[in-house]
C-alpha cells in the first residue's frame, strides 16, 4: 500500500455529540468507537451566535518523537523509548491534515505536537505547521529538554522558549486571531498556570465584544473531569485552576519514569506541580464570568471530556490524535 492509499485508509470518523444536546450542567466521557488504525473524530456543534457557520478540525498531543545525528546519546536513548508508546503519531497527524484538507476545515492543535525537544522534532514539527493553515496552543511536552528531568516552572520553560517559538506560527505564550467573526484566544498554561500579562491578554480581547472561543493545552477545572482524573488507577489532577485544597491531596511523590534527578524532589510532587497560585485562581474564577466566552478547546488528558465550564461556556478536552483522536467542530 502507497503512502497515499494508506493515509485514504485512516480517513473515517464516527460519533456525533452538539453542544445543543447538552443540558445547562453536564459532563460527558466520549469513548472510541472505530478500529484503531482509523482516525476516531468526533462531530461537535459550539453555538457561538455567527451568520457564517465555521468548521474546524481540533487535535491535540500528538507526541512526534523523531531523533537524528544531530542530537546526542540519551536523546537517541529516549527516543528509541518513547517511540514504542507513540509509534502512531506521524501517521494520524498526516491523516488528520489530509482530512481536513479535504473537508475544508480550519486547523487547530492545542499542544505536545512533539515529545521533547531533538532537533529533528522542531523540523519535523516546523514541517507540519508550514502544512495548511493553523491555530496553536503549546504544551509541557514542547519544553522538555529531556524528559522529567527538572522543575516545571518558567525558569525552566525559558531555557528552550525561543528554541520552541521558533517552529510555530503565532505566538505561544498568547495570541488572538478572528475568522468569521469569532474571536479564537490562544493561552500557554502548559505548566498550570496564568500569568498576570495573560490575564490582561484575554481581558482586553473580552472587550472586543466578539465570542471567543480559548485555546489552550490544560483543560480549566471542571468537578466531574476532575473526579474522573482522581479516580484513575494512577490519580491526577491534570487541570489548571484546580482549587488548592484539591491538588494537596496527591502529596504523593511524582516518580520520574525516566530521569534520575532528584527523584526526591518536591517537585515531583503533584500537589506542588500542579498547585494554582493566586494569580490562577483569579483567572478562572474571572473567566467563568466572562459572557463572551463561548467555548474552551483543549488537550493534554489523552481522553474525551466534555463538561460545562461557565453559564455560557462548554469545555471540550480532546483525545490523543497519537492514537487518532480529533474534534470536527462546528461553530454556528
Amino acid at each position: 500500500m502507497n503512502r497515499r492509499n494508506f493515509l485514504e485508509s485512516l480517513a473515517g470518523a464516527a460519533g456525533v455529540l452538539a453542544t445543543s444536546q447538552l443540558p445547562e450542567s453536564v459532563h460527558a466521557e466520549v469513548t472510541r468507537k472505530v478500529s484503531f488504525n482509523a482516525l476516531n473524530l468526533q462531530e461537535i456543534e459550539i453555538p457561538v451566535g455567527v451568520p457564517t457557520p465555521l468548521k474546524a478540525l481540533h487535535i491535540s498531543d500528538t507526541h512526534l518523537v523523531r531523533v537524528d545525528d544531530r542530537d546526542d546519546e540519551l536523546k537517541r536513548f529516549l527516543a528509541a523509548k518513547r517511540y514504542s508508546l507513540y509509534p502512531w503519531g506521524e501517521y494520524f497527524l498526516s491523516a488528520s491534515i489530509q482530512y481536513a484538507k479535504e473537508h475544508h476545515l480550519q486547523l487547530i492543535h492545542t499542544g505536545d505536537i512533539f515529545d521533547f525537544i531533538t532537533e529533528a522534532n522542531l523540523d519535523l514539527t516546523a514541517s507540519y505547521y508550514n502544512t495548511g493553515d493553523w491555530m496553536t496552543s503549546v504544551g509541557n511536552h514542547e519544553f522538555n529538554i529531556y524528559l522529567q528531568e527538572a522543575n516545571h516552572n518558567a525558569e525552566y520553560k525559558a531555557r528552550s522558549i525561543d528554541t520552541v517559538q521558533s517552529v510555530y506560527p503565532n505566538n505561544i505564550v498568547y495570541s488572538s486571531r478572528i475568522i468569521n467573526d469569532i474571536n479564537f484566544v490562544n493561552i500557554d498554561n502548559s505548566y498550570f498556570y496564568i500569568t498576570e500579562e495573560q490575564h490582561a491578554f484575554v481581558e482586553k480581547e473580552m472587550q472586543r465584544g466578539l465570542p471567543v472561543i480559548l485555546l489552550c493545552h490544560i483543560p480549566f477545572y471542571t468537578p466531574e473531569h476532575c473526579k474522573h482524573n482522581m479516580t484513575k488507577k494512577r490519580p491526577n489532577v491534570a487541570l489548571c485552576g484546580a482549587p488548592n485544597e484539591i491538588t494537596d491531596q496527591l502529596n504523593k511523590l511524582k516518580r520520574p519514569t525516566y530521569s534520575n534527578v532528584e527523584p526526591d524532589a518536591e517537585w515531583r510532587r503533584i500537589s506542588v506541580s500542579q498547585r494554582a497560585d493566586k494569580t490562577t485562581l483569579e483567572f478562572t474564577s474571572w473567566l467563568k464570568e466572562q459572557k463572551n466566552l463561548k467555548g474552551i478547546l483543549s488537550g493534554h488528558c489523552h481522553h474525551f471530556f466534555i463538561e460545562r465550564f461557565s453559564p455560557t461556556a462548554i469545555q471540550y478536552c480532546v483525545g490523543a490524535n497519537l492514537r487518532g483522536d480529533g474534534f470536527v467542530v462546528t461553530f454556528k
